[in-house]
């Protein structure tokens, strides 16, 4: 879900993106305000037998996801709660020296 979650969020801000890209070229020197709101991306409950996972983790290590998190664009108008739920379910992910672990151009499946 969470997957799901992140591939909406990217696509929604690639155009918000591409529209404030396009409003900026076109901005003159007097500011107006932008008629459309940032779409924002929320997930709804799809299995009403979820349970949440949640992967331990020491209050240090909780406090460096969050401040990464927090100010991502794709976590910006998640609530506390939200933001919590996220922490609690990521997990640690260990490569071997020289392991590709992200490749440009690959559909992305999982946050680094």
């Amino acid at each position: 879900m969470l997957r799901r979650f992140a591939k909406e969020a990217e696509k929604k801000n690639k155009e918000y993106e591409r529209k404030s890209s396009m409003l900026s070229a076109t901005r003159s020197s007097s500011y107006r305000k932008v008629k459309e709101a940032r779409p924002a991306v929320r997930a709804q409950p799809s299995d009403r037998n979820f349970s949440k996972t949640v992967i331990p983790k020491s209050d240090q290590v909780r406090n460096l996801i969050y401040h990464s998190i927090k100010q991502n664009i794709l976590f910006r108008t998640c609530s506390e709660e939200e933001l919590q739920d996220l922490i609690d379910c990521f997990d640690k992910a260990e490569f071997k020296a020289d392991t590709v672990v992200i490749k440009q151009g690959d559909e992305g499946d999982l946050f680094y």
